[in-house]
């Protein structure tokens, strides 16, 4: 059913679901004490749930998942002194609230996100584990999403900031992964970019810099961190907020962060998803730090950054066509 959801595929997803269901209440039904078939119906249920909003049947969605829920809780209830039994009840919480945002339904969503935190909270107390704290962070991060939607970024900072200390603490501890880390990224770019769209701009500039150390100290590590998209799109924040900072007079601002800028797209250009896309990003940006020294009367510095531009354009335009104007220009320019 999943495989066929991913590759949507929906009717067979649905027909696969259905059967599992059916499968799974006769398990359950025959077997009531073994908790493993409750378990796994419930699981069938949100993914059918999934299906349904995809299917755009939002109003069959919440009974499905409400079922599973309940399926989860009553599992919590009889096993009180097993903390995974509350990570899958917070982990079908978090999936339902998906869900419900997805059907138009934020309350709901707001509702199940603050329950699946508490139950997260109650596992803590008993077991912690690096999986309990990632699960904390991701649905503390959807929840506040929600929260910024409905009440603005001030009300949802707080609990933006809870996600992050999660995600910082993960990224840094022994047990640090790629996915930490890329998540860590990921929410440091987001937050920040909600924050610019709110205009706070300092709060912002914060949270894109801790970004970029981040990626820097991960420079050198296994390239299943795969964080060439969020550098790419650190990059592209940093130079418009450069671009601010210019347009307001505060130059050696904009310069300092269009370096940033420039220096990230340099360091992770060789892992850039396509390298002509990353070699005419940086055109781009040389072609801006160039314009912007020839401003300040610096011309052979200006030349220099033309002359980079070339280098990377010419690059870019050997096996892409997607360059605007100013690009192609520039590769007559150095050549």
């Amino acid at each position: 059913g999943l495989l066929f959801q991913t590759a949507r595929r929906l009717d067979r997803a649905e027909k696969s679901y259905l059967e599992s269901e059916k499968k799974l209440r006769a398990l359950v039904a025959a077997h009531p004490g073994a908790s493993d078939y409750r378990q796994e119906l419930a699981k069938t249920l949100l993914n059918l749930a999934a299906l349904r909003i995809q299917q755009k049947q939002p109003q069959t969605a919440g009974p499905l998942s409400d079922e599973a829920i309940s399926l989860l809780a009553g599992l919590v209830e009889r096993f009180p002194q097993e903390p995974a039994r509350r990570v899958e009840l917070a982990r079908g919480m978090a999936n339902a609230a998906v869900n419900a945002q997805l059907a138009g339904t934020p309350a709901k969503a707001i509702e199940l996100d603050q329950k699946a935190l508490e139950a997260l909270a109650g596992a803590r107390r008993q077991e912690d584990s690096a999986n309990i704290s990632y699960l904390m962070a991701t649905t503390g991060s959807h929840l506040a999403d929600l929260i910024d939607e409905r009440d603005g970024i001030s009300k949802a900072l707080p609990v933006y900031e809870a996600a992050l200390s999660e995600l910082r603490n993960l990224a840094k501890s022994a047990a640090s992964r790629p996915e930490f880390v890329r998540r860590l990224v990921e929410e440091l770019n987001e937050i920040g970019f909600r924050l610019a769209r709110a205009e706070s701009l300092e709060k912002a500039r914060a949270l894109w810099l801790e970004s970029l150390e981040v990626m820097r100290s991960r420079k050198e590590t296994d390239p299943a961190d795969n964080l060439a998209d969020p550098a790419s799109r650190l990059a592209a924040n940093l130079t418009a907020m450069a671009q601010l900072e210019h347009g307001k007079g505060r130059f050696d601002d904009a310069h300092a962060l269009l370096g940033k800028a420039l220096e990230l797209r340099r360091d992770r250009l060789p892992s850039h998803p396509s390298a002509a896309v990353g070699a005419l990003e940086l055109a781009r940006a040389e072609l801006l730090e160039s314009a912007w020294r020839e401003e300040r009367n610096k011309k052979r510095e200006a030349l220099a950054a033309v002359l980079r531009a070339s280098v990377h354009a010419a690059r870019g335009l050997s096996s892409s066509s997607d360059a605007d104007a100013a690009v192609k220009a520039v590769v007559i320019i150095g050549s």
